[in-house]
Order: structure tokens, then sequence, then C-alpha cells
């Protein structure tokens, strides 16, 4: 397929790597889970938010508006011509329950570092600045058995970052 726009760029969806603190998610990593692992032809993620607060570009894209194949990635099925996936590294903690999986954050925690909140804040900013009518998710928003990116997002971007509800998906 030629590297033609396949739709306009409607969603910004946010996604955790799931991971404890243990494992550095970069693109190396993603292409050993997601495209050796998953056997998917593309990464799932635009961008990963480290824990450090830098933003790692995974699939490139310039910012027309607009979503050409090469630019697409495999986020949430169903949506991935019309949106840009950014990930935030972890969403876990180090600690192991009974069963030896790492733990997930409890109701109202929410498992990333102040500098990663403070990029995420950015770069939705600099989204909003591009496109005043894109609309923020959470993955789980579209699909009633994930929990990803582990939080509640329209609490988070609403109630902490001010960013209107216009522009945040609510069903």
């Amino acid at each position: 397929m030629t590297d033609q726009i396949v739709g306009k760029h409607k969603f910004t969806c946010i996604h955790c790597s799931d991971t404890p603190p243990s494992i550095k998610v970069n693109k190396a990593w993603l292409h050993q889970v997601h495209i050796v692992g998953n056997g998917w032809s593309k990464y799932g993620y635009s961008d990963v938010i480290h824990r450090d607060g830098i933003v790692e570009n995974i699939t490139p894209y310039n910012e027309d508006g607009f979503i050409s194949y090469s630019e697409v990635t495999w986020g949430i099925k169903g949506l991935n011509y019309v949106s840009k996936h950014i990930c935030l590294e972890g969403g876990r903690y180090q600690q192991k329950n009974n069963s030896g999986r790492y733990l997930s954050p409890t109701h109202g925690i929410i498992p990333f570092t102040q500098d990663q909140l403070l990029a995420l804040w950015n770069y939705l900013a600099k989204e909003l600045e591009r496109n005043p009518d894109i609309i923020f998710a959470g993955h789980y928003q579209f699909n009633k058995w994930k929990t990803c990116p582990n939080m509640n997002v329209p609490f988070l971007l609403h109630n902490i970052f001010g960013i209107s509800m216009k522009n945040i998906y609510h069903v």
C-alpha cells in the first residue's frame, strides 16, 4: 500500500505498557512484543512516555491532522486509521501477588511518575493546539475487557489537567 491518507486524526488514545519498573519499554522491546511476539505488522503506539518524562517516538508521523498508512499503529482495533496511540511506560508495581503476577494499582492510585504526567500533559496540550477538536481517551474506554492505562483517564484529564469535557471521550 502506498503512503496514502487513510483517515482524519480524530482520537489520541492513552495506553500503558502494563509493566513493572524493572522493565524498560523502548522501540526494541516493543519490536519483540508487538512485531515478533504478537506477529503484528506495525507497532501498537506512536510514542512512549518513559518514567523520566522523555517522549520516544516509535512510529514516525507528521502533524498534518491526517493519518497516512505509514503512521498507522495497531493500538485499538477499529480506531487505528483515525488515531494516534501514546503509551505510558509502566502501569504495574514491582511487587508480585501470590500467583506471581506484578500488582496492578488500586482504584484511585495513578501508577505513573510526576515526570510522566507532566510530559503527558504537555503532549496533550500540543495535540489540542494543533487540533482543537481532538478527542482523548483511555484504551479501556473502547474495550470493556481492558483496564489500560490502569487509571481513570477522564478524571485525570478533566479534574487534574483541566482539559474540557468536549475533548474527552465519554459515553
